[in-house]
């Protein structure tokens, strides 16, 4: 357990690195901007939050806490979190939250998070995943098929969805996207179950508690959703790519002389995301993956891409791919091929960099204009800024190194750095630490960090808290003291609050 004593909080607290106290003129204050992380309590005995933080950088407030929200439980592991397209809900995962018993906690906790965010600075907790019946919602604990709710991704329709990496049992099996309304109604979940056509044909889908046979003749076996990217540019049809990263039981303790350690998936799916559709069409296969997987975390459709390639992020295969959905020819040759990797020398007229061996990748985001994309490295502690304007030939510009110890996963781009030029980076400090029960332990510091960057290179923001010329190491925002009321905190997933010209900022 981990716990400040009351000594040192109030010695944070006059250090200047504790934020208890909330400003009421900043809660009151115009919509503006604002950075959201959804956050754990790190020893699991004290409620998981979602925290408000100023994001206005001309603000003398930047980076200070608005406001802090509970979730009512504990225990869930707060993973990734999203605004729904119109900036009046923010959905939230907890990827433990299925798991019982974890301090003693009740069984079958919730495991979506929604928060009313009509007053963005002051976040209210609304609900949690409800099920229906004659057409009426009602909250249910069961209401998803899957454990280990993971990703968010907003739809233009207000709509949400949601991956799950695994079944209860923590197998790949059954349902793992789940169509979710802004008010956390489940509206279908994904891939259907076993359906066959007139002549008998399997047509769609899945839904086996032990999976691996039926999976195999349906083409989704070791189905393990992470990742989530969308696009309705493309012809014909709105286009889902998915990522399979583990299988959940896998990472527990318990289960380590069954597996021998984390059992890593070698696919990304491509899906029919036609209105109540979500049909798999498509699989792309990890060339020459390592023989305990790939690990397939992340993907991204590349903006304004006139083939509508995606890139794909292996954690455990150390590489970056590029994934061509043949859009021109009916999504019939799937194409996949190393776009980076990290195991070898990348060398260009920016310089000789790697190779990094065992870097684990994690999150990569391009910026809207699709020249540059900056990737996470959460075992080797760094961030890559890539040249990525030729999809064919990706070139590492820069490398920045975190702390020893540190385990940057989550990243993401500020929306100012399409409509404005402010360009802006959030790095997240924190993975995963199952503790005792798990096998990954990758937990990085618990901060959070803001860069800026421009065509040339990236650095951090020295006006974001904790990241001035006088700090001999930067801590930005550190979540280990941030909440004496906590104590440890683990920041994972986080989203901007941006009102451009008097509208929520338009996903793409």
């Amino acid at each position: 357990m981990i716990r400040l004593s009351a000594a040192a909080a109030a010695l944070g607290a006059l250090a200047g690195l504790a934020q208890a106290a909330i400003s009421p003129e900043l809660i009151n204050s115009a919509p503006g901007e604002l950075l959201y992380v959804w956050t754990g309590d790190f020893d699991k005995e004290q409620e998981d939050f979602l925290a408000v933080f100023e994001f206005n950088r001309t603000s003398s407030d930047y980076g200070k806490l608005v406001h802090k929200v509970g979730a009512g439980t504990f225990g869930n592991e707060p993973h990734h979190g999203q605004f729904s397209y119109d900036g009046y809900r923010f959905g939230a995962a907890g990827i433990l939250s299925f798991l019982f018993p974890v301090k003693a906690r009740e069984a079958a906790q919730y495991q979506l998070y929604f928060y009313d965010t009509t007053n963005p600075r002051k976040p209210k907790f609304f609900g949690n995943e409800k099920s229906t019946l004659l057409g009426i919602p009602f909250p249910n604990r069961l209401a998803l098929d899957f454990g280990t709710a993971d990703e968010f991704y907003p739809l233009p329709d207000n709509t949400y969805l949601v991956s799950g990496l695994g079944n209860r049992a923590g197998l790949n099996a059954g349902p793992q996207l789940a169509h979710i309304s802004r008010d956390g109604v489940v509206l279908g979940q994904y891939p259907k179950p076993v359906q066959l056509d007139s002549k008998g044909v399997l047509i769609d889908g899945i839904q086996n508690i032990l999976g691996s046979t039926a999976n195999t003749i349906a083409g989704l076996g070791n189905q393990a959703t992470h990742g989530i990217t969308y696009t309705n540019k493309a012809p014909g049809k709105p286009l889902v790519l998915t990522a399979d990263f583990i299988e959940p039981q896998s990472a527990l303790v318990v289960t380590k002389p069954i597996n021998g350690g984390v059992k890593y998936r070698n696919t990304f799916r491509l899906w029919d995301a036609s209105p109540n559709q979500f049909t798999v069409i498509g699989t792309f296969l990890v060339p020459n993956p390592p023989a305990d997987g790939a690990g397939c975390l992340t993907n991204y459709f590349i903006r304004g891409d006139p083939l509508f390639r995606a890139f794909g992020v292996g954690v455990n295969s150390n590489k970056v791919y590029l994934l061509d959905p043949d859009v021109a020819g009916g999504n019939k040759n799937l194409n996949i091929e190393i776009a980076l990797d990290l195991d070898i020398e990348n060398t260009s007229e920016f310089g000789t960099f790697g190779p990094f061996p065992k870097a684990n990748p994690h999150y990569l985001r391009i910026t809207a204009d699709s020249k540059y994309a900056f990737l996470s490295l959460a075992a080797a502690g760094k961030v890559l800024f890539l040249d990525v304007s030729n999809p064919d030939n990706v070139r590492i510009k820069q490398v920045y190194n975190f702390p020893s110890g540190s385990a940057p996963h989550y990243i993401d781009i500020w929306p100012g750095s399409e409509t404005r030029g402010d360009n802006r980076l959030v790095v997240i400090d924190y993975f995963l630490d199952f503790q005792s029960f798990g096998n990954i332990r990758q937990g990085g510091k618990h901060r959070v960090y803001v860069f800026t960057f421009d065509d040339n290179s990236f650095k951090l923001d020295p006006k974001w808290p904790g990241q001035g010329p006088s700090y001999d190491e930067p801590t930005g925002l550190d979540f280990t003291t941030l909440f004496p009321e906590n104590g440890d905190t683990t920041p994972h997933g986080s989203a901007f609050y941006y009102n451009y010209k008097g509208k929520f900022y338009e996903y793409y």
